[in-house]
């Protein structure tokens, strides 16, 4: 019994398994990177999210490795007491490439409110009224910190709003 333990321990650590994991929680998939079974741990996923509570869509990416997800040269202008590590973190952070911060009328450390489609399409049916639809998403809308701006020729970073997948997006999802 000791010596099939061993052998199957040494096949484990020495068998390179790839693995999808899809539609998972980011509460689970916290408790996935953290795992001792994964050693190259990646992520990524897309959410369509309303900006500053206009009515088009916006799609953002979260990710756990935004070098691996962008795969090009790019450069990022952080705000004023932020770097790469920080958008990893749990916090309400993303960055914005270029053109979405233009389209958006952003620069790193200002604010940016994220709402899910499937939340702004509920107020909307909710609310007839104009005004009071607008109220409630301007209470629904989830802020977060523009801790970036991200210059690439790749025309889909440029447009590109960016996250790390934590707890944070997931409650911006609703």
């Amino acid at each position: 019994f000791v010596l099939a333990r061993l052998t199957y321990q040494d096949a484990f650590n020495e068998t390179a398994v790839k693995g999808k994991a899809l539609k998972f929680s980011s509460s689970a998939i916290t408790e996935l990177s953290r795992s001792n079974l994964i050693d190259d741990f990646y992520c990524y996923g897309t959410l369509i999210m309303h900006i500053n509570g206009l009515e088009n869509k916006q799609p953002i990416t979260l990710t756990n490795d935004l070098d691996r997800h962008m795969k090009n040269d790019y450069t990022v202008t952080y705000a004023d007491g932020y770097d790469a590590s920080s958008v990893d973190g749990n916090g309400r952070l993303c960055l914005l490439g270029r053109t979405a911060a233009d389209t958006y009328n952003v620069h790193p450390g200002d604010e940016i409110a994220f709402l899910s489609e499937e939340m702004y399409s509920f107020l909307g049916r909710a609310f007839g009224n104009e005004e009071k639809f607008q109220a409630a998403v301007k209470r629904a809308n989830k802020m977060y910190k523009v801790a970036g701006i991200i210059d690439s020729a790749d025309a889909d970073i440029s447009s590109g709003i960016f996250t790390a997948a934590n707890s944070a997006a997931e409650d911006a999802y609703g």
